[in-house]
């Protein structure tokens, strides 16, 4: 109906590096990821414009939909709300394009169900859903809810894609001033492989022999 949306979650690499430090104000379509109305990338001039149910609504919701570059020329991002009134079947056989900082169309693919393209790629998405207090809290925070993370690249160019939905957080993240204050506010992997014991859960975990840092 004219209230259905998309809900987009990304992680590219290889995009324009200027996107979050570059002027883009009225720079149309400037560092953008949108359906379009074409179904194919294979002939620019089927590609067309923004694809959503005009009938419902006369302004572009695509419009505002930009990512920012991060570790150099990649950017990720979830959760991101489209409401074009449209469902995912209407808008499942088009095209999405991305754009550069000066709103030139630099990269477009056709869309495929996320369960067919995850029975072709490993490793799977892991999520943690099932928390309990860390063995050393005695405060009274119990969170709950799930973080998601899924793997882009491979080998030292790895990186974990996170997506998350939390509940019992410390509410004075986002006002307390924690300059300073290591691993405040923080969400991290541990080297540890169990919640029952402090002692093991050991420190953040990555790739120290490629980032030493």
């Amino acid at each position: 109906g004219a209230d259905s949306m998309q809900v987009m979650s990304f992680s590219l690499s290889g995009i324009d590096s200027s996107c979050g430090t570059a002027n883009i104000t009225g720079v149309a379509n400037a560092c953008g990821i949108h359906i379009h109305l074409g179904k194919n990338c294979s002939d620019a001039s089927t590609a067309g414009g923004h694809y959503w149910n005009t009938d419902a609504f006369p302004t572009d919701p695509w419009a505002s939909i930009i990512y920012v570059a991060s570790y150099g020329d990649s950017s990720s991002g979830s959760d991101i709300e489209i409401v074009t009134g449209l469902s995912n079947a209407q808008v499942a056989d088009r095209i999405v394009v991305v754009h550069d900082a000066t709103g030139a169309r630099v990269a477009c693919s056709p869309m495929v169900e996320m369960q067919e393209q995850r029975e072709e790629e490993e490793p799977a998405a892991l999520k943690a859903s099932e928390f309990v207090a860390y063995p050393t809290y005695t405060g009274n925070l119990a969170v709950t809810g799930s973080i998601e993370f899924e793997q882009t690249g491979t080998g030292a160019d790895s990186m974990q894609v996170m997506s998350f939905s939390l509940s019992g957080i410390d509410s004075s993240c986002g006002t307390a001033n924690i300059t300073g204050v290591a691993n405040a506010c923080g969400i991290h992997i541990h080297l540890g492989k169990n919640c029952s014991d402090a002692s093991t859960a050991g420190g953040h975990y990555w790739n120290m022999d490629a980032f030493p840092k």
